[in-house]
């Protein structure tokens, strides 16, 4: 659901890994780090991350990934007001109380999550309505003018 979509927020990634020396994953089934490729000048980075993490597009596990990336590449770097950004529609294949208890997770060391997504609506899964409530706010980034808001989310 996310393929039409992964163009922009992969643009999106960059400026934040370029700009604010973030981190960056990408998830669908899986999890993997894609940081030195944001830093790489290259057009062709979607076909890198779609090297890297063979099957972007292929459905998504959005609570384990995130789960994973929290535990295994943030856990003893994330801090009290760290953001963290999600970049998703939401739809989620993962047992639907896997994604609020990974957001938990996150929000217990002190981090602030914010939910980009591709849509003017806030996504509605199943997932994401129990994990509404752990989200400090949700952004619509659809196309650049809906990007004027943005720095809200890192602030």
């Amino acid at each position: 659901s996310m393929e039409v979509h992964a163009q922009f927020f992969l643009r999106l990634c960059r400026a934040f890994v370029e700009v604010l020396d973030a981190r960056a994953f990408v998830f669908h089934t899986r999890l993997a780090e894609v940081t030195p490729l944001m830093k790489q000048r290259s057009d062709r980075v979607q076909e890198k991350v779609n090297a890297v993490t063979f099957g972007f597009g292929g459905g998504t596990r959005i609570g384990s990934c995130v789960h994973e990336a929290a535990q295994l590449h943030l856990g003893r770097w994330l801090r009290r007001g760290d953001v963290v950004l999600v970049f998703s529609d939401g739809y989620d294949t993962d047992v639907p109380d896997a994604l609020p208890a990974a957001l938990a997770a996150i929000r217990a060391r002190g981090a602030r999550i914010g939910w980009l997504h591709p849509t003017v609506q806030i996504p509605q899964s199943e997932a994401m309505q129990a994990a509404a409530p752990l989200v400090y706010r949700f952004m619509p980034a659809h196309n650049l003018a809906s990007l004027a808001r943005l720095h809200e989310m890192v602030a």
